[in-house]
């Protein structure tokens, strides 16, 4: 480590422990989805792994919301009790959020999005419903229909739910 790197960690170091939270603008260099952290490179070239994209580092503790970053987007970071821990405060761009409330789940991923909890999904759900009714069966005077007439319209509508959930 070159001398006015250490000298320059050193002040950081008196700071963090002596001074005010530190609030720090950077740029995501990479985001790991399954530990919810990214790392970030600040403006003057330090490089912060592990910053935290959530309240809690603890995995099994993941009911939160969480704001998944774009890579090379530009990030506000926090400094965790002026110690060695950063969290993310604000960003300029994402690409996906998740939330999860007790056993419900809310994804979005930029091109799709679900919903669903330890019962159901929503995708699931709809394309068993458009099913059951492209699947109906009337019985009329002549005898029970074979054909459902709108049956297009429920193909449509099945691709138009493809497209938007997951």
């Amino acid at each position: 480590m070159l001398w006015e790197e250490r000298i320059r960690q050193g002040m950081i170091d008196m700071a963090s422990k002596h001074g005010p939270a530190q609030i720090v603008t950077g740029t995501v260099l990479d985001v790991d989805e399954t530990q919810d952290t990214c790392t970030v490179t600040t403006v003057d070239g330090l490089e912060i792994p592990e910053v935290q994209l959530r309240a809690t580092i603890n995995p099994d503790e993941r009911k939160a919301w969480v704001l998944l970053p774009a890579v090379n987007s530009e990030v506000l970071i926090g400094n965790i009790e002026n110690g060695t821990q950063w969290c993310v405060l604000i960003v300029s761009e994402i690409t996906g959020i998740r939330s999860e409330v007790n056993n419900t789940v809310f994804e979005v991923d930029g091109e799709k999005f679900q919903l669903s909890n330890d019962q159901e999904n929503l995708s699931t759900l709809i394309r068993d419903l458009i099913t059951t009714i492209r699947e109906m069966v009337f019985t009329t005077n002549v005898g029970p229909t074979i054909q459902l007439v709108n049956d297009q319209a429920f193909q449509s509508l099945q691709t138009r739910f493809n497209n938007l959930l997951k």
